[in-house]
């Protein structure tokens, strides 16, 4: 059965009520959640009314943002928002604009707080329209960007500030570099005036190229071609094939190149003949020079020519003051071995003479002067050949462990029995006990010591003999007469060879006495020194070291 018209009608009608309800309660709670996101937005939100610009409504942010309470920026005009009228009226001029480009407006300015602070916003502004398509109002947001702005700002300047410090270090790259420019200039004049007024002989050799880059007026005159010729040219072309290390000048030119180029200082020799012919012989000095771009080489040309004839004269001088030095010693011992013959004959015939005469008086006389002749000739001899042997032919120590103590008192004892005028005294008690030493060698050292000591004592006196050992172990002797002394002008050579005081008539003797002396300390390590007063005698000290511990 079917419903009646007016049935159906109210249910539909029901029906309609019911979707509308439902849209409300939907257009409600949409509206509640836009109201919602409108007012939990961090950016200052605005309601505009097209035409009028009048704020209809703001978000909760805008009281942050501007100082406003909602009740107080609702219904003004958004010229209180603007820093004066001139930008009011830009704004909305701009805004349009940006509609009919865009369809929105975007843009940066500055705005003003209740306050009448001022601070950099950002804009957003969107057109709402009705159906019809007719702007009813703008949806305006606004971020406060015063920090960014800031910061770009900071930057802007902290770039302005690079760039000015960028353009002030770059002028004073540039000004140094210009004034290092102006010094290299200056250095490398002042550099060429050294190289063209040294005294020697400068080439630059290029050792990739092969040849020379440089040279200097000395170079030329010793090479005997112009500057041109010598920077078309390598110096292996001047080189002789016979050199003074007696190498291949080739092969020793390389090599010398690369220990050169690896920073190795050179110096050697070598034989030069210009290209006029003259041969001369040269001192290199190889060096490398600082360079980017090339393997330099600086070679420096000193002509040692005459230095190498005179070496040459030098050494042909020493070889005949050698071969006259031999000869010397060989007629030396074959003299003295010569003389001991006759000498014995003498000396064996005066003392059977004296032994003859014993009741001639003026005979006896005689035959001591003979005796005594023939004995201070004898000791001449054995000086003589004592000296030869120490100085010339290379003695080598004995050195064995001696008393020293009994050896120093024996010889004290033996000198003191060959005079009558003089009293040796000895002090040997701080000396060791034993020492190592060429016991023959000291003794003759002593001997000598004494023997000097009482020959430039004419007149007799006091001889004090003293030995001691060191704090360093060496052991010292001290030998001091009360003679005649020596100059001060003459005794730096008391120990010269063949060395005595010529203007003391009656003192026999060869000069060699305390030369050997000297000669023996050296062969012990050790030393002997002399100090003296004229006329108020000497003191020799004698200073040996263990040649063992030495």
């Amino acid at each position: 059965m079917s419903k009646e018209p007016a049935t159906v009608a109210t249910e539909t009608a029901m029906d309609a009520l019911q979707k509308l309800e439902k849209a409300e309660k939907a257009s409600r709670e949409a509206a509640m959640l836009l109201q919602q996101t409108f007012a939990s937005l961090n950016e200052a939100v605005f309601i505009v009314q097209s035409g009028t610009r009048v704020i209809v409504d703001a978000n909760s942010a805008v009281e942050t943002m501007f100082g406003y309470a909602h009740h107080e920026i609702v219904g003004k005009l958004t010229s209180c928002l603007h820093l004066n009228e001139q930008m009011f009226t830009r704004f909305g001029s701009e805004m349009i604009k940006g509609y009919q480009e865009k369809g929105y407006y975007e843009t940066i300015y500055q705005m003003i707080r209740k306050d009448g602070t001022v601070f950099e916003s950002e804009h957003c502004v969107t057109p709402i329209r009705d159906i019809s398509g007719t702007i009813t109002s703008h949806v305006c947001v606004v971020r406060d960007i015063s920090e960014r702005v800031h910061a770009e700002r900071a930057l802007v300047e902290k770039s302005r500030l690079l760039r000015e410090l960028n353009d002030s270090l770059e002028a004073r790259i540039e000004q140094a570099v210009e004034e290092l420019r102006k010094k290299d200039d200056v250095l490398a004049s002042q550099n060429r005036l050294l190289v063209d007024l040294a005294p020697e002989a400068i080439i630059v050799f290029d050792v990739e190229l092969d040849r020379i880059v440089d040279a200097n007026a000395k170079a030329e005159q010793l090479f005997g071609c112009s500057r041109e010729i010598l920077l078309m040219s390598t110096p292996r072309q001047f080189y002789m094939q016979k050199q003074p290390d007696g190498r291949p000048p080739e092969t020793s030119f390389f090599e010398n190149s690369d220990r050169a180029i690896a920073g190795e200082v050179l110096v050697i020799e070598r034989a030069i003949r210009s290209a006029a012919g003259t041969e001369v012989v040269c001192e290199v000095r190889l060096v490398r020079l600082p360079s980017p771009q090339s393997l330099l080489i600086r070679a420096s040309f000193f002509d040692i020519t005459e230095r190498m004839q005179t070496q040459k004269k030098l050494t042909r001088a020493l070889a005949s003051e050698h071969r006259l030095n031999e000869e010397q010693r060989q007629f030396m011992g074959l003299v003295s071995h010569e003389l001991r013959t006759p000498l014995s004959i003498i000396d064996g015939s005066a003392q059977l003479l004296a032994l003859a005469a014993c009741k001639d008086k003026e005979c006896l006389a005689h035959a001591n002067r003979i005796l005594s002749s023939t004995q201070r000739l004898s000791t001449l001899i054995d000086t003589c050949l004592t000296e030869e042997r120490l100085c010339t032919s290379g003695w080598t120590p004995n050195i064995v462990s001696e008393d020293i103590r009994c050896l120093t008192r024996n010889v004290v004892a033996q000198a003191q029995a060959g005079t009558e005028r003089h009293l040796i005294k000895c002090d040997p008690e701080e000396l060791p006990d034993r020492y190592d030493c060429d016991p023959m060698l000291l003794q003759v050292l002593l001997n000598n010591l004494l023997d000097n000591a009482v020959k430039y004592s004419p007149k007799g006196g006091e001889i004090n003999v003293r030995g001691w050992r060191a704090d360093n172990g060496d052991v010292c002797f001290e030998v001091t007469d009360q003679g005649i002394g020596i100059a001060a002008d003459q005794l730096e050579k008391a120990f010269d060879r063949f060395y005595r005081i010529w203007q003391i008539p009656g003192i026999a003797g060869a000069g060699l006495g305390l030369h050997i002396v000297k000669r023996i300390a050296e062969l012990h390590g050790g030393t002997a020194s002399c100090s003296s007063v004229q006329g108020c005698g000497s003191t020799f000290t004698v200073r040996l070291c263990n040649p063992r511990n030495s």
